[in-house]
């Protein structure tokens, strides 16, 4: 897992299986993966975005607010008494 991490942050998923039947422990892929990297003669952009996951996430369904719900929760904690339009005290 640990030599699968590194490929897909070095952004080269594809020489996972290669460095695992080789048998490298995570040192050897780390300076291998920065031989690749430096040896590709263009140079490399560093990216700080975080890699792609294999599961996409799941989309949040929102849900609107019920006005009738909240304004009948407001009576019933009021006593169920109406509010007066003049703001008189009863």
């Amino acid at each position: 897992k640990g030599v699968r991490d590194l490929c897909v942050a070095a952004r080269l998923p594809e020489l996972t299986a290669e460095f695992v039947s080789a048998g490298l422990d995570k040192q050897a892929v780390q300076a291998r993966l920065f031989e690749k990297l430096v040896s590709s003669g263009k140079g490399f952009e560093i990216d700080n975005s975080l890699p792609l996951q294999d599961d996409p996430p799941a989309k949040v369904q929102a849900k609107q607010p019920d006005h009738q719900d909240i304004y009948a929760a407001r009576r019933a904690a009021q006593g169920g008494k109406k509010p007066t339009a003049t703001g008189a005290r009863p």
